[in-house]
């Protein structure tokens, strides 16, 4: 079996309105790298679909970056089954086991697989307790450890003495000869680490390609040798491993872009069944997107090295992992378009009530409601979703829903001080979350009244979408926008202009940070102790030795 990186560009239309409403559409071309296998006895069909496929490129593509959850620990009868490691830049030092296909077999590896899963290896295999009656424990010995591969085989009857009850069944062959493979292979791995002293082993190779029982050995394996003090981890995508090092190999330094997994391209783990015809492999398939700017931790992250892009780790909690991907295939796809266009009907008018409150603590109390109040129009939370099906769903309808004060989450009062004390932030960054009325009616009155304090504006967005996120394209089309409707907004225009409740929540910056957000999840609320629409409204203030001249919101 080989694997091979093609690159291709896939050209999209967007549409988009210009300063002047104007609907037109904008070009983009996405680069894509796919990562194709094939059985090495197609490699003329191979080369055929290379160069039908091939298209030149005026810039070579360079640098592979990471990819999210590729990392494993892998427990055979543990919840969750698999415990993802996530991005570390602590990985060094580590052993790498990369383990081929070097191994002639009459069938096809992935039939031998599927045989060994339902074998009973303790037919062919001799135990601990085939020799002992059960456990050794004086020389800590369990009774079901293998003590000899095959051992029962030299039991077997002679030629011509064989009944249908005594002869070994394949399938229990193909087991213990796949335990008797990956347990050689984890104790040569154990070996190696210890004379090096590492505590990391990466398993890699077409032999693993995510088959439980494989990796459940060798788990088993290093775990009983090391006695736990050495970690084994598995890759979601161990079969390209050369090919991805192939291509880096091949390839100029260049630190322009990085690279991205297109999880709609790309499998999960090994799936129940398997198609090996040529280039229509249904399991670990991967596609990598080539974003134009490198991919860089944000430098206001207190510490990088621990940051977790989310507060729960669906890959380790499955209650919420159930629940997440339920509410996502359960949300309504709407048109963002028409959402921003309602909004922007009461632009003029929200900031003119604003204008008209003559009190400053007064004043900033109506835009953090407001800024509550338009994080509640969101369709990826199921409650709201139901209630704006339901009909007409007005601004001053979520802000009537919103806790009254003391909120669940409650530092408005040190919000209040930090401003009234001073001195004016010279930098905030706003980590924009949902489209509509969430970034037009919430958080541009927010920014105007920072602006007029003297504060300098970054507007932050995701660049590709996320059920109803604003993303970048967007935003910028919706500043052009409000700037005809606002003099401030159009001035700091003219001069140069996350979400915290999911992926910031717990994590620490370097600065000031004011995390807003409206529980409108009752599964969420209820895990952190409120109910639908309990604000959360926290206000973290730097060290002084980090300095706190700055800020990051939402």
């Amino acid at each position: 079996m080989r694997w091979i990186p093609c690159q291709a560009s896939l050209h999209s239309h967007c549409a988009e309105k210009d300063f002047h409403g104007q609907r037109r559409l904008r070009d983009e071309t996405i680069v894509r790298l796919h990562f194709i296998k094939f059985e090495t006895k197609f490699i003329e069909t191979c080369l055929d679909f290379i160069q039908a496929h091939f298209k030149g490129s005026s810039q070579s593509d360079r640098s592979v970056k990471n990819i999210p959850d590729e990392v494993f620990i892998y427990q055979r009868h543990g919840s969750p089954e698999y415990r993802f490691q996530g991005v570390t830049h602590n990985i060094f030092p580590y052993l790498l086991v990369n383990i081929g296909s070097g191994v002639s077999l009459i069938k096809t590896f992935d039939e031998l697989l599927q045989l060994a899963e339902r074998g009973d290896h303790r037919n062919v295999d001799m135990l601990v307790k085939d020799i002992y009656g059960g456990a050794y424990p004086l020389i800590g010995l369990p009774a079901d450890l293998i003590a000899s591969s095959f051992g029962k085989a030299a039991r077997s009857p002679r030629q011509g003495q064989a009944t249908e009850e005594n002869v070994f069944k394949e399938e229990d062959v193909a087991r213990s000869l796949l335990l008797s493979i990956s347990n050689d292979i984890g104790q040569i791995a154990y070996l190696h680490a210890q004379l090096h002293g590492l505590k990391k082993i990466y398993f890699g190779g077409y032999f693993i390609r995510g088959h439980p029982l494989t990796m459940h050995t060798i788990t088993y394996a290093i775990n009983y040798w090391s006695k736990g003090g050495i970690q084994p981890l598995f890759l979601r995508h161990e079969g390209y491993l050369g090919a991805i090092g192939a291509f880096l190999k091949g390839a100029e330094e260049d630190e322009s872009y990085s690279w991205e997994e297109n999880f709609a391209g790309s499998s999960g783990l090994a799936q129940s069944s398997h198609q090996l015809q040529p280039f229509n492999s249904k399991f670990d398939k991967l596609e990598l997107d080539r974003l134009e700017k490198v991919l860089l931790p944000c430098p206001l992250l207190a510490s990088p090295d621990t940051y977790l892009p989310d507060t729960v780790d669906l890959t380790q909690d499955i209650a919420a992992q159930e629940y997440w991907l339920q509410c996502f295939t359960d949300s309504i796809d709407k048109q963002k378009q028409f959402e921003n266009e309602h909004a922007l009907k009461y632009l003029t008018g929200r900031l003119q009530d604003l204008d008209g409150i003559e009190d400053a603590q007064t004043r900033i109390l109506e835009l953090a409601r407001g800024f509550l109040a338009g994080n509640v129009f969101d369709w990826g939370a199921k409650e709201v979703a139901d209630i704006m099906e339901k009909g007409e769903f007005q601004f001053k309808d979520a802000e009537s829903r919103l806790q009254d004060r003391p909120w669940l989450m409650d530092d408005f009062d040190a919000w209040v001080g930090r401003l009234s004390k001073g001195p004016v932030y010279r930098c905030v960054a706003v980590f924009c979350d949902n489209s509509g009325a969430d970034i037009i009616l919430g958080v541009f009155p927010f920014v105007r009244d920072l602006l007029m304090s003297g504060s300098k504006v970054i507007l932050c967005a995701n660049t590709k979408p996320t059920l109803n996120d604003v993303i970048y394209q967007e935003l910028l089309i919706l500043v052009r926008r409000v700037a005809s409707m606002c003099p401030v907004i159009a001035s700091a225009l003219d001069t140069g202009m996350g979400r915290a409740i999911h992926t910031n929540f717990d994590a620490r910056f370097s600065c000031d940070v004011l995390k807003v957000a409206v529980l409108k999840n009752r599964w969420l609320a209820q895990r952190l102790g409120g109910d639908m629409f309990n604000v959360v409204f926290k206000f973290e203030q730097a060290s002084k030795s980090l300095g706190k001249n700055r800020i990051c919101d939402r």
